[in-house]
């Protein structure tokens, strides 16, 4: 769960994303290991929704992009 007060240096993998095929199970298996809370899921966005923790946003998920290979971030 990367948070920062200061600019990340340059180069630095900074964003946690994952592709899942049940949204509603990995929001809820979040939910209970991390206390994560989750803004967006738009349609128009196509369901690619923020985690946050403490008001503070701390990674990305959206349903799977391709339904035939693992979930992977």
């Amino acid at each position: 769960m990367p948070t920062r007060d200061t600019p990340w240096p340059d180069g630095t993998p900074c964003w946690v994303d994952i592709g899942v095929p049940d949204v509603d199970a990995a929001k809820a298996f979040y939910t209970a290991l991390f206390g994560w809370e989750y803004t967006g899921g738009d349609p128009e966005f196509g369901g690619y929704l923020n985690a946050t923790l403490q008001g503070r946003t701390v990674a990305g998920m959206g349903p799977q992009q391709t339904p035939r290979t693992r979930p992977r971030g």
